[in-house]
């Protein structure tokens, strides 16, 4: 019988945050089955973005936050 395995273990699997042992079937079962390889990848992918995007407040947030500390201190 083929283990199943979650999107949950997935994201665990690919954050290196289970046992060896999980790891290890985890893996294999990666290596066996086709759709799981491709959710794997799917999820690697979202995780290699996430890692390396830099996001920055636009000007207009940094406007409003900075009046919002402007009236804050004159208060």
């Amino acid at each position: 019988m083929t283990p199943t395995f979650t999107h949950e273990q997935l994201i665990r699997y690919i954050y290196n945050d289970c046992t060896a042992e999980e790891r290890q079937s985890i893996g294999r079962a990666i290596c066996d089955n086709t759709e799981l390889a491709a959710a794997f990848l799917e999820m690697k992918n979202i995780y290699n973005r996430l890692n390396t995007e830099r996001y920055e407040p636009s000007q207009t947030s940094l406007d409003i936050i900075m009046q919002h500390v402007s009236s804050a201190v004159h208060q």
